[in-house]
């Protein structure tokens, strides 16, 4: 990460420095439209007809230059002369005067209308939209770039969470950088702040779609899980949270449906909120979105066939011993890869299936599956138990030990069902096991739960990292917003 930091702040001097000497080569103009204030609409740009005079009181704060009509629009190029402010108005003959702009001229020349365009802006639009950019260009190949144990970690969730999110931001900037250059008389400068600072609430508006089936895939996945395990409050939970993304997703909207007679004041909290409300959402979004990349990724990936152990992490099985479908999917995969290796490089892998024994379980699970592996051929000098761990991470753990003490320099790979690949990856990290994972299949139905809880445990294991980010965030949304909201 180190590196990709490094990447970064090369990206944003780079970019500060280019956008900095083209601000100051391009401070002293700036284009502006102003609607027609009367004259027959033209098919292109043409020269403005006689008869129309440009007013700037005072004069010598700045010179209007190259006016054109396109349309119903006037497009003037104004060159500051001086420091101060100045009115630019157009009268026509007969139809008074067009809308005018306040100009201000301060040191080094620098002009701006309205307080809101300025000379630059441009620039600074595509400086801004191509550092994000090249962030989430950066995010993006270290997210490709990651493979074996590096795979397993919140960091790899943030990475391709983070490259959606930014990525969506910049085609949002440079979009409307692009459109203020192609069609200045439609996209004006306040127009193409405007659509950045709504680029959240568009990006929900397309989203949409998704995230409602996303939540009712979530809702029947727990209602499933339900129906085929012991009561959890965590399946029920399950249920509660998809109705909340399904009202979080349709709270702008519905907003936005009502009318609004308050000031203006109250207005421009109202439109604020919204935006930094919808801001966060959609950064949720993009990190549950990183969930689901990283746990498909993480289920379709093989292992190398190097492999000395192969740990079979355990679950529930039948009061008769012999195992459920879950559990013997986790061994067949475990076997094939086993038999797989041995046919491609000739090596002997052993198995150690995980799992101790549950208060209502007639042995470990460890034993149930090693009874399995036997009656599968698998030879028991090839089989070491590891029947004493209660949840994931000690089936890593204590894994991890038994393999220190057989061969320190061994390579692991693990097996489980391939929507838990990911999750017990982070736990074999956390157990200090750089362990790769292997996935059997499954029924759909698990897939959406685990991909809520990486994306949950992301935002718990970078809590901090988190709030600086959506602060930062919000920042630029308020910032936006006030610019805008005129």
């Amino acid at each position: 990460m180190k590196k990709v930091s490094l990447q970064i702040g090369a990206a944003a001097l780079v970019l500060f420095l280019t956008g900095l000497v083209l601000i100051l080569a391009c401070r002293k103009t700036l284009v502006v439209t102003i609607e027609n204030p009367g004259f027959p609409e033209s098919s292109g740009w043409q020269e403005i007809p006689e008869g129309f005079t440009v007013e700037i009181e005072p004069e010598g704060v700045v010179r209007a230059e190259a006016m054109r009509i396109h349309r119903n629009y006037i497009r003037i190029r104004v060159r500051a002369l001086s420091p101060g402010s100045a009115d630019l108005r157009i009268r026509a003959n007969d139809s008074g005067y067009a809308p005018g702009f306040l100009f201000d001229v301060g040191k080094g020349l620098f002009i701006s209308a309205d307080r809101i365009a300025f000379g630059g802006m441009q620039v600074l639009l595509f400086t801004a939209g191509l550092f994000l950019a090249a962030v989430s260009a950066i995010f993006l190949n270290y997210f490709v770039r990651l493979k074996g144990p590096a795979l397993y970690s919140y960091l790899s969730i943030f990475s391709a969470g983070f490259a959606i999110f930014t990525g969506t931001a910049a085609i949002s900037v440079l979009s409307a950088a692009v459109c203020n250059v192609i069609n200045p008389y439609r996209f004006s400068a306040l127009s193409s702040l405007r659509s950045i600072a709504d680029t959240a609430v568009t990006s929900m508006l397309y989203t949409a779609v998704p995230m409602f089936l996303f939540s009712a895939a979530m809702i029947i996945s727990n209602i499933e899980l339900l129906r085929h395990e012991r009561f959890r409050f965590a399946n029920i939970l399950g249920i509660v949270i998809p109705f909340i993304l399904l009202l979080g997703m349709l709270l702008p909207f519905l907003l936005g449906l009502r009318g609004f007679s308050g000031s203006f004041r109250q207005y421009l909290v109202r439109e604020t909120v919204e935006n930094v409300y919808a801001t966060v959402y959609m950064y949720f979004e993009c990190m549950l979105a990183g969930s689901v990349i990283c746990g498909l990724r993480a289920a379709r990936r093989n292992a190398a066939y190097d492999k000395d152990y192969i740990i079979i992490l355990g679950c529930r099985f039948r009061k008769d011993g012999s195992l459920t479908p879950l559990l013997q999917g986790r061994c067949d995969r475990a076997i094939r890869f086993c038999r797989e290796q041995q046919e491609a490089s000739g090596k002997e892998a052993v198995l150690i299936p995980s799992g101790g024994r549950g208060a209502d379980e007639s042995m470990p699970e460890a034993e149930a599956m090693a009874r399995y592996l036997v009656s599968q051929g698998i030879p028991e000098s090839r089989i070491i138990r590891e029947d004493q761990s209660r949840n994931t991470y000690e089936n890593m753990a204590f894994s991890k030990k038994i393999i220190d003490g057989a061969n320190p320099e061994g390579k692991a790979v693990f097996s489980t069902t391939n929507y838990h690949v990911f999750r017990s990856g982070l736990w074999a990290s956390l157990a200090g096991l750089p362990a790769e994972g292997i996935g059997s299949r499954t029924k759909w139905w698990f897939w959406p739960n685990a991909f809520m809880r990486e994306c949950v445990g992301l935002m718990a294991n970078r809590i901090r990292t988190e709030i600086l980010l959506l602060v930062i965030t919000a920042a630029v949304n308020i910032l936006l917003s006030f610019l805008t909201i005129r």
